[in-house]
């Protein structure tokens, strides 16, 4: 019996990622070629998925041209790398850096070469060229919002970075790509790639753009085994402290899952609460109660 099959630009997007995470992991010279090509096709996939996002008509090569119904049976033209960088630009108001642009350019030609020609390429150079390839593509797919295809694309962050974690060029391009989103942030240990890049500042949620994982305040705390032993916080009064190492030689100290404030708390001999350590036995709320009545 024939079975209809659906799939979509995010689909293939995880599809050709997967591929591509599959053969660095292989890492023979011919892996390296298919790494190139299917790395390409979904950088190529999840720039049009950008510009499907603001409106479908967007990747046909020409708009003037665009139909749904030949959007549904797949018989269009669609729109190239280049165009597609040109239009998230004049259109989406989105200009890439040049840098980045220029990489991605890069790319699209040596995939063309290597489908087409015979060419000799520097395998440092080619190395590099595959991380950083992935390494957008991942950061693309944060730009989806639904959440069902939301768990969808932190399955495929977590398998993807299971195979490329030995891939010493993979690993420094992805901490070159997310350093401006950490720098100036509070961070931890992430507890599922073990990096030290999980925000917890800011009161939004934690939050690890290395590896995309992401809980409520109640859920990390569970991760990190201390759900039980949740104290509010003496600075912004959520209930998000916990007792954990955060530096070297196991150093420990009260850490904040909300706002990211650490010290050396101590508790109130009142209220048990935890308190900063400023030489005095109650916290200020009890201190002004038993200002007001010493018999309380």
């Amino acid at each position: 019996m024939d079975t209809s099959i659906t799939i979509n630009l995010l689909d293939n997007i995880l599809g050709y990622l997967s591929q591509a995470a599959t053969h660095i992991k292989e890492g023979e010279t011919n892996d390296w070629k298919f790494a190139i090509l299917h790395t390409v096709s979904a950088i190529e996939l999840s720039l049009k998925l950008r510009l499907q996002d603001e409106h479908w008509s967007l990747i046909f090569s020409d708009i003037d041209q665009a139909n749904i119904d030949k959007l549904k049976t797949g018989d269009f033209k669609s729109v190239t790398l280049k165009d597609s960088i040109e239009r998230i630009k004049n259109i989406l108001q989105d200009d890439l850096i040049d840098e980045v642009k220029n990489k991605l350019i890069e790319l699209y030609d040596l995939r063309n070469k290597i489908q087409h020609y015979q060419i000799s390429v520097n395998s440092n150079e080619l190395l590099s060229k595959v991380a950083f390839g992935v390494n957008f593509v991942l950061d693309e797919l944060r730009r989806v919002q639904d959440d069902a295809d939301f768990e969808e694309v932190k399955s495929l962050y977590k398998a993807v970075l299971d195979k490329c974690d030995s891939f010493q060029e993979f690993v420094a391009a992805r901490f070159a790509l997310i350093k401006s989103e950490v720098e100036g942030e509070t961070l931890i240990e992430c507890p599922q790639c073990w990096n030290k890049t999980l925000i917890i500042s800011g009161g939004e949620k934690p939050f690890c753009p290395y590896c995309m994982y992401s809980d409520t305040i109640e859920g990390l705390a569970d991760q990190l085994n201390e759900k039980e032993n949740i104290e509010i916080c003496p600075e912004c009064e959520v209930e998000a402290c916990i007792y954990m190492i955060t530096g070297a030689e196991d150093y420990m100290e009260w850490v904040c899952l909300s706002c990211g404030e650490s010290g050396d708390y101590v508790r109130c001999e009142r209220c048990n609460r935890l308190k900063n350590d400023d030489g005095e036995s109650m916290c200020s709320d009890c201190t002004k109660d038993w200002i007001d009545d010493p018999h309380t």
